[in-house]
């Protein structure tokens, strides 16, 4: 298995995401480990960061392909796309309760915005 380029642990700390390239895994704390990605970029862009909603229902991936993914956490369907024009994103983050998100792009710009999901 190739290492992960960013982890993200669970609010609930049961579990935790991580990135190789272009998917997603996650893993539990405890208990069998599996190489199988839940979700992965539709394009070949990689993701770069990731977060999750305080709540552990959404899951936010930064890519290379200029956009934030929102995923659910319990189908790992994409609900939402972000795209600001802004170049690669580089990182993403909620509000500790979840009523704000942040994603930064490669040229130090950085977008909030208020989740509604």
């Amino acid at each position: 298995m190739i290492p992960p380029d960013h982890v993200a642990l669970s609010p609930d700390a049961t579990r935790f995401a991580s990135v190789s390239s272009t998917f997603i895994h996650v893993q539990p704390l405890s208990g069998p480990f599996s190489d199988k990605p839940v979700a992965r970029n539709d394009n070949k862009k990689h993701f770069v960061d990731l977060a999750y909603h305080p709540s552990g229902k959404y899951l936010a991936a930064a890519s290379n392909d200029e956009t934030v993914k929102i995923f659910d956490t319990t189908t790992w369907e994409t609900v939402r796309t972000f795209t600001w024009q802004m170049g690669k994103m580089r990182a993403v983050c909620f509000s500790p309760d979840g009523t704000l998100a942040a994603a930064g792009g490669e040229k130090g710009q950085v977008v909030v915005w208020d989740v509604d999901l």
